[in-house]
């Protein structure tokens, strides 16, 4: 990023892609132990460049905008998106068993730190049955825990399977953290490492 001939802040995500190409947070959170997979940074949006304000342009403009200043490299990944197909978009973001998708009016002008009726987060919803096997440590203000570290058991075996740390009340959170902190213990049930705190 630090080659590139000009100054903006820029909306995007770092993945790590696993064996399928696919984003793997797993992975992502023991980058030091997963050099040999591909770190990604997919860029989806450009709120400034160059001192200019670009947030109340329309998407559409930003989109332009960004497409034409990111060079196309391993790394760096202009994100495209899909017009008028979105259904069927969807439906392939799930056979490839993929988290979701983000649906965004293309005339909307970007609001920071804000949500807004104009982009929606449409998730695909699964179900499955899972054992909480740790959690992360809280960031900013909140208490208690950031996220639950989710498994599913094969045999004696625990494999990783995700975490979950949206939608918990402060109370909710402090139930939580009061059932699982008598359970903690020094050692990993996972053979993965996962830089959290194990139950």
């Amino acid at each position: 990023m630090e080659k590139l001939s000009f100054n903006a802040v820029l909306d995007g995500e770092i993945v790590l892609l696993n064996e399928e190409g696919k984003p793997d947070f797993g992975l992502l959170q023991d980058y030091a132990s997963n050099k040999q997979y591909q770190l990604c940074y997919y860029i989806f949006d450009i709120l400034f460049l160059d001192n200019e304000n670009l947030c109340n342009k329309a998407l559409w403009e930003r989109k332009m905008i960004l497409k034409s200043i990111l060079p196309d490299t391993d790394v760096i990944k202009y994100t495209d998106h899909i017009e008028k197909e979105g259904i069927a978009f969807f439906e392939a973001v799930k056979k490839l068993n993929m988290e979701g998708i983000i649906a965004k009016d293309k005339n909307s002008s970007y609001l920071p730190g804000k949500r807004s009726s104009s982009w929606l987060k449409i998730k695909q919803h699964g179900s499955a049955e899972v054992v909480i096997a740790g959690y992360t440590k809280p960031t900013g203000s909140r208490k208690y825990f950031g996220s639950l570290i989710l498994a599913k058991t094969d045999g004696d075996k625990l494999t990783y399977t995700g975490h979950v740390g949206t939608g918990f009340s402060e109370n909710t959170l402090e139930q939580i953290f009061k059932l699982l902190e008598p359970l903690v213990v020094n050692e990993s049930p996972f053979t993965e490492k996962y830089h959290l705190k194990l139950l």
